[in-house]
């Protein structure tokens, strides 16, 4: 057996947002999905590498159950090590594959997250993950599976392509990456400045990669296995599985969202449902998805009431430049993204909230509780 190409580099993991499981939980509320059961609840990850995803949780929300599982050994191990830094006593991660039945963790769970595997493996294990999803979620749980998303992987998969072939003959699996990333720099120095759309749309392509850890190439353009999706393809194969599709994690993401100038031709059509999902991805050329799925019999729901939201934990990754508060209500004021973005914000109740925000820190703060600071 050939060794896991994950103990042999390392994939360079972070803590997944739209992954978390409270805001899986709300995200599926908010688009009909079932309403959260209470707490305490239980959350697994298939594919959870060395941790990092499951580890902030598991850290800020103590009254909860969490599991991690991943094919590859060096990361588990590494995901143990730092369970045990950090004395957590509600996280456990093992070795397993999700095609053996006795390797899958045992539900119920309110939550299962699969971020970066379901295109990234054979069809198998894709069919294998929406079987335990059907088994093992709880009554109302909700299944958060990420994908690359075609339209927006046509070009993107040419990029691979290309990456492959210039990479195919080196047996170091980083060498490769760097050799293939060598490659994909020539040809774009070969773009000029043009106004060609499909020269400006290659060389874009070609500026991200260059940015990209040769670890996450590796894994991500140079998998032996890589299945972008129409979202159309996942709704019916998850349904034929028996997970019911309810909406998606990134809802409100800019690639989601339809450009400047066409929301109202889009709205004069009379589309629904996965339609509606399948043109959105077309014209705004999606090339990723965090799709919700829950059982097929779970009632649709009208969404939250208001006083629902008390419980919910907010957070924001926004600094103000001054940290004082100004009262002044036509200030216009100026924060700071995690990726050193500026932001001006003007309004009380907006800049309100993101003070009380930024104050609460890491551990984020009850809507209810927000919502008071903003009426002060």
């Amino acid at each position: 057996m050939s060794a896991n190409p994950y103990d042999l580099v390392p994939y360079p993991s972070a803590v997944i947002p739209p992954a978390r499981a409270d805001r899986v939980l709300l995200a599926a509320w908010f688009q009909g999905g079932p309403a959260p059961e209470p707490a305490p609840r239980r959350i697994c990850e298939i594919g959870s590498s060395d941790g990092s995803n499951l580890l902030a949780g598991a850290f800020y929300r103590p009254q909860h159950q969490y599991i991690g599982m991943d094919r590859a050994e060096r990361p588990v191990e590494a995901a143990r090590t730092a369970v045990r830094e950090l004395g957590l006593s509600n996280l456990e991660f093992r070795v397993g594959d999700i095609r053996t039945r006795d390797d899958q963790p045992k539900g119920p769970f309110q939550v299962i997250v699969a971020h970066g595997f379901y295109s990234w493996v054979d069809a198998a294990s894709r069919a294998a993950l929406l079987d335990f999803c059907r088994a093992e979620l709880s009554e109302h749980g909700v299944a958060y599976i990420s994908y690359n998303t075609q339209p927006g992987w046509k070009l993107r998969g040419l990029v691979r392509e290309i990456l492959w072939q210039a990479g195919s003959r080196v047996e170091d699996p980083l060498e490769r990456s760097r050799v293939a990333m060598e490659a994909a720099a020539r040809l774009r120095r070969m773009i000029p400045e043009s106004p060609h759309p499909y020269q400006q749309y290659l060389a874009r392509e070609l500026d991200l990669l260059a940015g990209f850890d040769p670890a996450y190439v590796l894994h991500d353009y140079l998998s032996p296995d890589n299945e972008p999706l129409y979202v159309r393809e996942f709704v019916e194969t998850a349904a034929r599985h028996g997970p019911r599709y309810v909406g998606d994690a990134g809802f409100n993401r800019a690639d989601g969202r339809l450009p400047d100038g066409m929301e109202d031709s889009f709205a004069a059509e009379t589309l629904d449902g996965i339609e509606r999902e399948s043109f959105m991805d077309i014209l705004c050329n999606r090339q990723f998805r965090y799709s919700l799925v829950t059982h097929d019999d779970t009632p649709q729901t009208t969404g939250p009431a208001l006083t629902a939201l008390d419980d919910v934990v907010l957070w924001s990754s926004l600094t103000p430049t001054d940290p004082a508060w100004n009262p002044d209500p036509g200030l216009q004021e100026t924060f700071t993204s995690e990726t050193e973005d500026e932001l001006s914000i003007e309004g009380l109740p907006a800049r309100a909230m993101l003070h009380h925000l930024h104050a609460a820190g890491m551990a984020g703060a009850r809507f209810a509780d927000v919502l008071r600071a903003v009426e002060a």
